[in-house]
């Protein structure tokens, strides 16, 4: 882990995000550094969308701005309504208590901010997706365009992999590419990793109706629940399995997807082997990180469309849940994709399956996986990864760096 990260002491940070930050990992690790390093940050988000909501850190200030008040909070003209109103009062807010430093998340965040060509503020901003312009609504199009325009204001601008880093500056016309900070956990999230595992999970899944015994295999697939993301080919090859080997999903999965993977899991007979948790604790979502064997990250194949075009501009390098996975001690069962290849040959903890023989590669890999030496041994190179590059702490360092030199430098125009 990197030491002597410069500490910062210019006295008022705003972090901006359009949706609610604390459940988004990098905004809430970004206000939590930025105060470590010494700011008062105040934190400017909408509410929880969906009503699961992580708390607030003690070490920041949160300020919601409610959306306007529809008989029915969806629509066009909702969306409209909540962009002005969102913009109106961010804008209001920082007119108001004069911040020395705003942090946007992503473009909708930095096309609220006041149009104003000598900004009184420091501006860092964060692009850890690339949306896909033509699949774009009417309003988040003239949101993009005006983001992206704004981004060469930015003082610091950072990516989650040396891809969208490349793509934001092409997109944003910048003169140099964006730092790269990997969406890594904390160094402290998640606590050194046991074998055997911690059993909470395998106690609250026999709770829950699994038949678990001592040579129980759990797969774990932490988030992004919804469709190309291997998930029906890993349920076809878990009925070909013996019945320790256990599948648990957790995430957000839209209604229409968590209806159609319920009956699947039913018609193939897997209720007491296929598990889905939709918005599990924060602590049990850790808990079954620590308790699990296996990490699922597989996504594809994609048909032509506009899935096709996202996954061409955003790939799982990016990914929170690679990097949990790595600081769990996991065992990875990753997929073919070019932009990965550095990282499956740096950490020694993948398995890397072809997306277009998914079932067969996948019932292949978990019997492998049936091995608790085996995965002992790729799950501590996963952690050895974590802790000596792929931490927040050790990510965000970059940043933290050249925000304090932009000040250092800010400073010395000034005394000039």
């Amino acid at each position: 882990m990197r030491t002597g990260v410069p500490t910062i002491t210019m006295k008022s940070c705003l972090l901006v995000n359009y949706f609610y930050a604390m459940n988004d990992p990098v905004s809430r690790q970004a206000a939590t550094s930025l105060a470590d390093a010494g700011w008062q940050v105040n934190v400017f988000h909408a509410p929880p969308g969906d009503g699961h909501s992580s708390s607030v850190p003690t070490s920041v200030r949160a300020f919601e701005c409610p959306g306007p008040t529809f008989s029915i909070p969806i629509g066009p003209l909702y969306r409209i309504a909540k962009w002005h109103k969102f913009r109106r009062e961010l804008q209001l807010w920082i007119k108001t208590n004069r911040p020395e430093l705003v942090v946007t998340i992503m473009l909708h965040a930095l096309a609220a901010l006041p149009d104003d060509p000598d900004q009184p503020f420091s501006l860092v901003s964060c692009v850890y997706d690339i949306p896909s312009p033509r699949d774009a609504g009417r309003l988040d199009s003239q949101i993009f365009r005006k983001g992206w325009n704004r981004l060469r204001d930015a003082d610091v601008v950072w990516s989650s992999d040396v891809y969208k880093a490349e793509l934001a500056r092409e997109f944003g016309k910048l003169g140099r590419s964006p730092l790269v900070c990997h969406n890594c956990p904390p160094i402290h999230d998640l606590p050194k990793p046991t074998w055997p595992r911690d059993p909470w999970l395998r106690t609250e899944l026999r709770r829950q109706g699994a038949e678990i015994c001592d040579q129980s295999c759990i797969l774990l697939r932490a988030g992004a629940v919804g469709e190309c993301g291997g998930i029906e080919a890993t349920l076809e090859a878990l009925r070909r399995l013996p019945g320790e080997y256990i599948f648990l999903m957790m995430g957000r999965p839209t209604r229409e997807y968590q209806t159609k993977l319920l009956a699947r899991i039913a018609e193939l007979g897997l209720r007491n082997r296929a598990f889905l948790w939709e918005q599990p604790s924060d602590e049990a979502w850790n808990k079954a990180l620590q308790g699990a064997d296996v990490g699922h990250l597989i996504h594809g194949p994609f048909p032509p469309g506009r899935m096709q075009r996202l996954y061409e501009l955003n790939s799982s390098l990016s990914n929170n849940r690679l990097f949990l996975y790595l600081a769990a001690g996991l065992p990875v069962l990753s997929y073919d994709d070019s932009r990965l290849d550095a990282i499956h040959k740096e950490v020694d903890c993948f398995r890397v399956l072809q997306v277009d023989n998914l079932v067969e590669e996948m019932y292949q890999a978990l019997l492998e996986m049936g091995n608790p030496a085996l995965r002992m041994k790729l799950g501590e190179a996963g952690r050895k990864a974590h802790e000596r590059r792929y931490s927040w702490e050790y990510q965000f360092g970059n940043v933290l760096g050249a925000i304090s030199q932009n000040k250092e430098s800010g400073c010395a125009e000034i005394d000039r």
